[in-house]
C-alpha cells in the first residue's frame, strides 16, 4: 500500500469516528446499560453486557459502511441538494431498518435512528472528507450544504433574518424542517465555504479565548 493510501485510510477512520461522535452528542442514540438492566428486571428478563456492547461494535460498523458507500459519489463529482437530501433519508431509512431487523432484544438497545442523526453524521463525514482532500492539494467538489449544530443554526437563522427560519434544536430537525434549506439563497462562495468560514470563527474565538491569547 502506498503512503498516500495509508494517510487517506487514516484520514478516513478519523473523519468516521468523529461523525459518528458529533451526531451522538446530546442526540440520544443507545439506551444506556443501566436503563436496559432495569428494563429487564422489570420484564423479569436477564440483561447480557456482552451482548449489549457487540451489538453496538456492529452497528458502528454498518453505520460507518453506510457513510463510506454514500459518500463516494461526493468525492468525484458535484452533488445537488436535492440529491443530498434524498440520500440522508436513504440512510436513515436504512439505518432504522437495519436496528429494527436485529430482533426484539438488540432492537431494545436502540432509541429511533432520526433525521438528525442521519444528517449531522453523513455531512460533517463529507465536510471533513472535503476538507481532507483539499489539504492533500487534490481537487475535490464541495459539499451540497453542511453539518447543523446549535451554533451554525444560530448563523443560519440570522443570516435569514425572519424568513423560513429552522425552528427548535439541531437534534429535533425532521425532514419538513431540512427542505427550507432547498429553497435558501446561497452565499456567493458556496455553502460548504460559508460554513467553514462560520464555523472557524466562532470555535477559533472560543480556542483564543481558553488559551488566553485573544486580545
Amino acid at each position: 500500500m502506498s503512503l498516500r493510501n495509508k494517510i487517506d485510510r487514516f484520514l478516513d477512520s478519523q473523519a468516521l469516528q468523529s461523525s459518528l461522535r458529533a451526531a451522538l452528542q446530546r442526540n440520544k442514540l443507545y439506551n444506556s446499560k443501566e436503563e436496559m438492566r432495569v428494563s429487564c428486571a422489570a420484564k423479569g428478563t436477564s440483561f447480557s453486557e456482552k451482548d449489549y456492547d457487540t451489538t453496538k461494535e456492529i452497528f458502528r460498523r454498518e453505520w460507518k459502511k453506510l457513510l463510506q458507500a454514500t459518500g463516494r459519489k461526493y468525492r468525484t463529482g458535484k452533488v445537488q441538494f436535492d440529491e443530498y437530501f434524498q440520500d440522508l433519508l436513504n440512510m436513515q431509512k436504512q439505518i432504522q431498518g437495519y436496528i429494527s431487523g436485529l430482533g426484539p432484544t438488540p432492537t431494545s438497545y436502540f432509541q429511533r435512528f432520526k433525521f438528525s442523526h442521519a444528517q449531522k453524521s453523513f455531512s460533517l463525514y463529507v465536510k471533513y472528507r472535503w476538507c481532507q482532500h483539499g489539504w492533500c492539494n487534490q481537487e475535490a467538489p464541495p459539499p451540497p450544504f453542511f453539518p447543523l449544530d446549535r451554533e451554525i443554526l444560530g448563523q443560519l437563522n440570522t443570516r435569514l433574518g425572519n424568513r423560513n427560519t429552522i425552528q427548535g434544536p439541531w437534534t429535533e430537525i425532521d425532514p419538513e424542517d431540512f427542505k427550507k434549506c432547498r429553497d435558501m439563497e446561497e452565499p456567493a462562495e458556496g455553502w460548504a465555504e460559508w460554513e467553514l468560514g462560520q464555523w472557524n470563527e466562532i470555535f477559533t474565538d472560543e480556542a483564543e479565548d481558553d488559551n488566553g491569547e485573544s486580545e
